[in-house]
């Protein structure tokens, strides 16, 4: 590798799903993270206007350069919270199945909305 600027790419998994709340919000560019690797990387360095959905009840902002929203979805499908959190943290939701991280400046799905199709993936 040579002295300079080096541009480092990271885009989502391959894999990628639309999601939308009862509430109204809808996103149409969602990555899965299908693999541990992916779920770890999570959306490091920035969010910038991504999103991932992975089935975990934990997330960490370790490695991030500014905050995340966090969005934790139960089992049916129902968003139990979503909150902004700031790098270097840790959220665990014990009743969580699912966790999307996205770009802090989406709203993202309404807490006690239903998430499509998640809750058809009982």
């Amino acid at each position: 590798m040579r002295a300079g600027s080096v541009t480092v790419t990271r885009t989502l998994p391959k894999r990628s799903i639309s999601l939308a709340d009862d509430a109204g919000w809808a996103r149409p560019d969602v990555g899965l993270a299908t693999r541990g690797r992916l779920a770890w990387r999570g959306l490091r360095p920035r969010p910038a206007d991504r999103a991932l959905l992975m089935k975990a009840r934990s997330v960490h902002t370790f490695g991030m350069a500014g905050p995340l929203r966090v969005a934790a979805i139960d089992p049916r499908g129902i968003v139990i919270s979503s909150r902004i959190v700031a790098p270097g943290r840790v959220v665990w939701e014990p009743a969580a199945g699912w966790i999307l991280e996205i770009d802090p400046t989406d709203p993202g799905p309404a807490v006690g909305a239903t998430v499509s199709p998640l809750a058809s993936w009982r």
